[in-house]
């Protein structure tokens, strides 16, 4: 990975708490996708620590959501995915993220800031 300029900005939004199917209308994923990822441990939203326990996702963690939900529509596989993944999780306001593949001639750059425009319109539009 490589890590290109940082944003660090907070709003109201970004401190409020989603549930699953907030996250699932948002994200254009279904519940079973959301789910699968949690179990895999992609995404690790809190619990409210009943049994059959509800989750709550952060801004961050919709954001991390929208962004495999993009990356695996463009057929990027899980392990490049993972690696993004842990880069976010260490620096979360990056403006833009390199992906390497398998292949060593192709790179893939994804503009991070296009993607929190469009959660952010998506946030808007409910």
């Amino acid at each position: 990975m490589i890590l290109v300029s940082t944003l660090t900005t907070t709003t109201d939004i970004e401190r409020q708490s989603f549930s699953s199917t907030d996250v699932c209308r948002i994200a254009r994923i279904t519940f079973r996708q959301l789910d699968y990822w949690v179990r895999c441990g992609r995404i690790l939203p809190e619990h409210d620590g009943g049994s059959g326990y509800y989750r709550h996702f952060t801004y961050d963690d919709l954001f991390l959501i929208v962004f495999v939900a993009r990356l695996r529509e463009a057929r990027i596989e899980f392990a490049i995915i993972d690696d993004a993944l842990a880069t976010l999780r260490e620096t979360p306001y990056l403006k833009r993220i390199e992906l390497h593949t398998n292949h060593p001639a192709v790179r893939i750059t994804v503009d991070l800031t296009l993607i929190r425009a469009d959660l952010r319109a998506a946030l808007d539009a409910r």
